[in-house]
C-alpha cells in the first residue's frame, strides 16, 4: 500500500510540472503571435512571399493556430495561389469547425 506521504509528493510533482508547462505554452503563443503580426505588416506592404514565410513560422510554433492558417490562406489568394489558399483555409476550418470567416474566405477562393 502506498503511504500518504508518497501520494502527497506525487501530487506536488504533478502540480509543479503543470506550472512549468503553462509558461512554455504561453510563450509559444506569444512567439506565434509575433510572426502573425510580422506577416500582416508584409501583407500590408504587398510582400506576399515574406508574409507566407512568417505565417509558416507561426504555424511551426503553434500548429493548432487556426488564425495563422486562415491568414495564410487569404494571403495565398491575394498572391494568386488558389490551391495553396484552399489547403490553408481547409486546415483552419479543421482546427475550428465553426470558424465562419474561414468558411467564407474558402467560398471566395473557390469562386475565384
Amino acid at each position: 500500500m502506498v503511504s500518504y506521504r508518497v501520494k502527497e509528493i506525487f501530487i506536488l510533482l504533478v502540480l509543479v510540472s503543470l506550472l512549468f508547462s503553462i509558461p512554455a505554452f504561453a510563450m509559444a503563443n506569444k512567439d506565434a503571435e509575433h510572426f502573425i503580426n510580422l506577416a500582416q505588416e508584409h501583407v500590408d506592404s504587398g510582400k506576399y512571399e515574406e508574409a507566407v514565410d512568417a505565417y509558416k513560422q507561426a504555424i511551426k510554433i503553434d500548429q493548432g493556430n487556426e488564425v495563422a492558417y486562415y491568414k495564410l490562406g487569404t494571403t495565398y489568394r491575394s498572391a494568386g495561389k488558389m490551391q495553396e489558399s484552399v489547403d490553408a483555409l481547409n486546415q483552419a476550418t479543421k482546427i475550428k469547425t465553426d470558424f465562419a470567416e474561414a468558411h467564407y474566405e474558402l467560398g471566395l477562393t473557390y469562386r475565384s
